[in-house]
């Protein structure tokens, strides 16, 4: 195929079934008419054709060309040989955006907390009040004092009171930190035991719940809280890029890629990774990304990796499988999270 001496293929696309990648390499310099005939001779062979990777990727390229009768006679076929239902027709052609679903907001805190932390959580109880649930997410938080633990646990309690979900993820190493600070017998800093066993909670540790728990009632003379099974956050809204749901920090949405990128220096690109740059784990909503040419994949693989060496690492969701392929065959799968749309 012509269009596979264009890209060198390594190692980390060895699982890829190599006519996925001459589609996807086809789609990348905009010959859809290749990257077609590519599927369909691929479907047309025995060897192949048990692989629904294949059956989707043309099922995609006819939502990206507009072609709705060819996609639902494929559809029908898909149907008819994997005996389950095939996924649901939606204009990928440069129709604008449908709307999004609701989904819960993930907002982050960062860095050591202080009573400077009240102007966020109001903002933080804005957002929660119009979907009503939250999810915070401490994994940059690295300490919070006194007056901090008393904001963040009188937050969550007036959030609970108004029947607003709250669920806290990836506590810790706060955890860690308030730990060294309560002392039973040192009837001192309440809000700080509470917060921490708010974190036992959210962490799914009972045992050590249960034992901080009785050394707060001794040492405050108090009814501890209950421990409650309800506070740990449900899978589905815990993992991000599975559930792909949109990832929210005060301030901004996840990230959106649209449309086609070309060449190496694209405005959209160097936005995205700005974005990225700032977030430990980014979320880059690609559901109306219809294109990536090969020099834009090069330099994102590039520009990925050096991220991922600072710590940081993007989830690229809602994929077209073309595209998909592309990056994985690329090797951007090494320093991203990838994942296909329906």
């Amino acid at each position: 195929m012509q269009f596979a001496e264009m890209v060198q293929v390594q190692e980390v696309s060895a699982g890829i079934d190599a006519r996925a990648e001459d589609a996807a390499m086809a789609w990348a310099a905009g010959d859809a008419a290749a990257a077609e005939r590519v599927l369909r001779e691929a479907l047309a062979d025995p060897a192949t054709a048990a692989s629904d990777g294949l059956w989707r990727m043309l099922l995609d390229l006819h939502r990206l060309s507009g072609a709705r009768l060819r996609f639902e006679e494929l559809a029908l076929d898909f149907a008819t040989r994997f005996e389950c239902s095939p996924p649901p027709w939606d204009d990928l052609s440069g129709a604008p955006a449908t709307p999004r679903g609701e989904a819960v907001p993930l907002l982050a805190l960062a860095g050591r907390l202080s009573s400077e932390l009240a102007a966020q959580l109001q903002q933080i109880e804005l957002i929660a009040r119009k979907g009503g649930a939250v999810r915070i997410d401490l994994a940059r938080v690295r300490d919070a004092d006194a007056a901090a633990c008393t904001l963040l646990r009188q937050a969550i309690t007036d959030m609970r009171a108004k029947r607003i979900k709250v669920w806290l993820l990836n506590g810790g190493e706060l955890a860690e930190a308030l730990g060294k600070r309560v002392r039973p017998g040192e009837a001192t800093a309440p809000d700080t035991w509470l917060l921490l066993l708010e974190l036992m909670q959210a962490g799914g540790d009972e045992a050590r719940f249960e034992e901080l728990a009785l050394d707060y009632a001794i040492t405050f003379e108090l009814s501890p809280p209950s421990w409650e099974a309800g506070r740990q956050t449900p899978e589905a809204l815990n993992a991000v890029a599975g559930g792909q749901a949109a990832a929210i920090e005060p301030g901004g949405e996840a990230f959106r890629l649209e449309g086609e990128l070309f060449g190496a220096g694209s405005d959209a690109m160097r936005r995205m990774l700005a974005y990225a740059a700032d977030r430990e784990r980014a979320v880059i909503d690609c559901e109306r990304l219809r294109r990536v040419d090969f020099v834009c994949a090069g330099s994102l693989l590039n520009e990925l990796a050096k991220l991922q060496a600072t710590g940081r690492r993007a989830t690229l969701i809602k994929l077209n499988a073309l595209v998909d392929v592309l990056l994985r065959v690329m090797g951007i799968a090494e320093v991203a999270s990838l994942s296909r749309r329906a």
